[in-house]
């Protein structure tokens, strides 16, 4: 533009303004140049935290340390917790005596995966224990069996119920497992231990002349030998004197037989109950049964006769069976006179099928059976009505006698 004398201004400032412009078109020229291409040999390298498109990423290898927290997190949140062992001790003898062992089980389920050791607790309040463990390793089959040694110069003064203590041992609190302060006990006899002492005999019917045998049993076995005291009844029909007194072993029982006198002499089957009873006496006491007695029949006098129902009841139209036994056997056959009832209700006698027999006649070899029919009607009779047989005196025998019973029933049950 010319100026005021009609010149061109050329002065520094344009010059300058030029020069900047020429540098910024120079460098915005320079970013836009394309990189100089890779040779064939040269392969672009992939960032390895980062997978291309269609590639799966690799597991990390071992000491890879490029896993997230988020899937270390949920990791531990799987994992299933270890169940802790629960510990229970059971006793494998029920009592002892003074200076015998206490044997004991330990067990943990689930087994635990290491050997457990597991605390103790014992209650010896009379002090019989002279060795006792105050821990328990439970190795991991899961059981281990421990015991307890008691005094046997141990003293253990009466009790209520005898001379005997109690040892209480429970699981101690402990870590790694559970059940403490549960346990199990063990009764530990003195010398002098209390025992319940019984009696029994056998047969309870016989004839005279037979024995009998008497047994006497004491529970729990005695530590030593007992002496227990008899008391006799109709002690004169035994052959011999019986005794006394009877010794109990450590073993529990003692049997002795005794036999009963045969006098010879018909007392017209007369007979007698011999018995014996257990004394009151100190070192043991009274159980159950306290008395056992026999029945002793005349074998010279005629034979008893008596009568079983061979069913407690049959329905209509079955017979009714019953069987009369004579003892001792008789010589020659024998007639029996027999009587018939029919409970509360008469209806009943029409249920049998004609009248039942007011005899019957028992052999030689010492029974017979007396049957009788009944009848199956389409009437709604009486249900559960008896009928009784019942042996009537006559000649040449004895209708029962004590254990021999002289009248059976049967029941008709009715199906209309």
């Amino acid at each position: 533009m010319p100026g005021p004398h009609g010149r061109l201004r050329t002065g520094l400032p344009v010059a300058v303004g030029l020069g900047l412009l020429l540098l910024a078109l120079a460098g915005l020229t320079g970013c836009t140049q394309a990189s100089p291409p890779l040779s064939s040999s040269q392969e672009p390298v992939a960032d390895p935290g980062i997978a291309t498109a269609g590639e799966t990423p690799e597991p990390p290898v071992d000491g890879d340390t490029t896993q997230t927290d988020t899937t270390q997190a949920d990791t531990a949140q799987t994992e299933t917790p270890v169940p802790v062992p629960r510990v229970t001790i059971k006793a494998l003898v029920q009592y002892v005596t003074v200076g015998g062992v206490l044997r004991f089980r330990m067990t943990a389920d689930p087994a635990p995966s290491a050997p457990l050791r597991v605390n103790l607790r014992w209650s010896d309040p009379v002090h019989v224990l002279v060795t006792r463990p105050w821990t328990v390793t439970i190795p991991t089959s899961g059981t281990a069996d421990f015991s307890a040694a008691t005094l046997a110069t141990a003293v253990i003064g009466p009790r209520r119920h005898g001379d005997t203590a109690s040892v209480l041992v429970l699981v101690g609190e402990g870590t790694g497992y559970t059940g403490a302060n549960t346990g199990v006990g063990v009764t530990v006899r003195g010398k002098t231990a209390y025992t319940l002492v019984s009696i029994t005999a056998h047969p309870l019917l016989l004839y005279e002349g037979e024995p009998v045998t008497i047994t006497v049993t004491s529970d729990p076995p005695p530590v030593f030998p007992i002496t227990v005291k008899l008391n006799w009844l109709e002690a004169h029909r035994f052959a011999e004197t019986p005794p006394q007194t009877v010794k109990v072993p450590a073993s529990g029982t003692a049997s002795f037989a005794l036999a009963t006198k045969n006098d010879l002499v018909d007392n017209y089957g007369d007979a007698s109950i011999v018995g014996v009873s257990i004394d009151r006496r100190s070192g043991y006491g009274l159980g159950w049964p306290l008395t056992a007695t026999v029945v002793v029949v005349d074998d010279e006098s005629d034979p008893v006769v008596s009568v079983s129902a061979d069913s407690t009841s049959v329905q209509e139209g079955d017979n009714l069976s019953f069987t009369l036994t004579a003892m001792p056997q008789p010589a020659s056959a024998l007639t029996v006179n027999l009587d018939w009832r029919f409970g509360g209700d008469p209806a009943t006698r029409h249920s049998l099928a004609g009248t039942p027999p007011d005899t019957a006649t028992i052999p030689t070899s010492g029974t017979a059976k007396v049957t009788v029919a009944t009848t199956d009607d389409s009437a709604d009779n009486p249900d559960d009505t008896p009928v009784t047989i019942r042996i009537q005196p006559g000649a040449g025998y004895i209708d029962g006698h004590v254990l021999r019973p002289r009248s059976a029933s049967i029941t008709i049950r009715d199906n209309d």
